[in-house]
Formats: structure tokens, sequence, C-alpha cells
């Protein structure tokens, strides 16, 4: 069924007539008319008019953050160890062991790259000092999970990777390896 349920705003503009425009005087005349044109708009929308126009900006705004995102998530290197320790893994899969420091440094370098994105948003200038720290801490362990997740998840070697690596770390590896294709880190886990 057609919703038929309708905004109508009207809006009155006031303007100068065309061609009336004048130099103001410093000489005042009290009995001159100001001759003024009134412009009436009218805007009609229904509902779905209305929805539709608030998807657009949704849609705007999203892609905006995740442009952000994306920014901030490529602005950070992995790092030179990880880089040659992942490049070791592909040469040697079977004997290959993975440092806890490898570890320790993608964790911080993916906390670099959230905090990165969350700061870099207007809103936090909103929220006072302490309430920031409070939802940090609160919620920085989950959202490093959410990444191991969302890696474990995507189904080649090349998406992960450039999920993971930043482009001047792709670059590099490319540099230094370049028919190196990846290998999914799900794969190292189940041969581990």
């Amino acid at each position: 069924p057609e919703n038929r349920t309708t905004l109508e705003v009207s809006l009155k503009k006031n303007s100068v007539e065309k061609g009336k425009l004048k130099r103001k005087s410093v000489i005042v005349r009290k009995n001159e008319p100001v001759q003024k044109e009134e412009e009436i708009i009218t805007l009609s929308l229904n509902i779905q008019e209305i929805e539709n126009l608030y998807a657009i900006e949704e849609e705007n705004y999203v892609n905006k953050i995740g442009s952000i995102f994306n920014e901030n998530w490529q602005g950070v290197s992995l790092g030179e160890k990880v880089i040659y320790e992942t490049l070791e893994l592909c040469q040697d899969k079977t004997n290959y062991q993975m440092s806890q420091e490898l570890f320790q440094t993608v964790h911080m370098q993916v906390r670099e790259r959230v905090l990165r994105f969350v700061f870099s948003l207007e809103d936090m200038d909103r929220i006072p000092g302490p309430v920031q720290y409070a939802l940090l801490k609160k919620n920085l362990g989950c959202v490093q999970m959410l990444t191991q997740v969302i890696s474990f998840n995507i189904d080649s070697a090349e998406d992960e990777m450039n999920f993971i690596f930043s482009q001047s770390d792709l670059s590099e590896i490319k540099s230094r390896a370049p028919g190196y294709r990846g290998v999914k880190f799900k794969d190292v886990f189940k041969a581990a």
C-alpha cells in the first residue's frame, strides 16, 4: 500500500527586484519605498521521499567514515620485522615457528590503527578525557579481537594481505619477493 502522508513546507524568501539594486546613498530619503519581491517556495514530500533523502545522507556519512577508517588503517605500517617474518613463513611453511614477539607487534600496530581512527573522528573532541579513557579501556580489546575474526574469515590470502598490510608494506613485500602470493594465517594456525 502506498503511503499518502505528505509533509509540506513553505519557505518565504525576500529579495530585491532584479535591476533595482542601487548603491546605498549617504543621503537618506524618508519617503522612498523599498521595492522587494517575495518568493515562496513550497516543498511537498511524502514519507518515502523523506526516507530516501535520509538514506542518501546516511550513505554519504558511512562512505565518509569508511574513507577515514581506510586512511587511518592504511597509514600505519606493520613494520620491517613483520614483513621479514611473513616472508620467512612463506619460504619454510613446515618448520617455521612464529615468535610471540610477532603477535605482540601486530597487536600493537592494530591498536595504533584503531586509536588513530577513533581520534580522527569529530565526536571524540566532545567526550571528556576520563570518559574517553573508560570507553577505550572497555572496548579496545574487543575491537582488536574483531580484526582477528575478520582476518580469519577472509576467503583469499590476497584479500587477507590487503586487509592486514598497509600499501607501503605490500609494496615492500613485492619488491623483496616479486612472486609472493601470501598465505592464510588460519592455515598457518592449523599446521601448527
